[in-house]
């Protein structure tokens, strides 16, 4: 009796700690947002596939299988943390020096994204704030 309420207890503790985890996100999120958006949109970028590396991790630890849900969100995070790493790509090839060759390689893929899809107003949009900012920073 004692140990299903330590149980009960355990989970309400966690479901407070998530609780306030989830209100500092969104706070933090709220105050990159005043300063730009491209800067949540980097953030939730590189959140999604860690969240989504460790759930297929837990997976693999306790089933030794991960579901197909799982390894199609797993893709899908990393080829969205691929798109917004290209700005801040921008900036530090930009300083060193190597904005033309090694751009132009790792990142030829977005050109065929811009040129042949829907998604070019928001790959304008999300570039043109880190291209300003290389600018800014020169």
């Amino acid at each position: 009796m004692i140990h299903k309420a330590a149980k009960q207890g355990a989970s309400w503790q966690f479901s407070l700690r998530a609780l306030f985890l989830l209100t500092l996100s969104v706070a933090a999120l709220a105050a990159l947002a005043r300063v730009a958006a491209q800067l949540d949109v980097l953030v939730l970028g590189i959140l999604a596939p860690i969240w989504n590396t460790t759930r297929a991790i837990k997976f693999l630890r306790h089933t030794r299988r991960v579901p197909i849900s799982t390894s199609i969100g797993l893709v899908l995070s990393w080829c969205i943390l691929y798109v917004v790493s290209a700005g801040p790509a921008l900036l530090v090839l930009d300083q060193k020096g190597w904005m033309e060759p090694m751009f132009a390689r790792f990142y030829a893929p977005l050109d065929w994204i811009y040129d042949r899809t829907p998604l070019r107003d928001a790959l304008e949009w999300y570039l043109e704030f880190w291209w300003g900012l290389m600018f800014r920073l020169r």
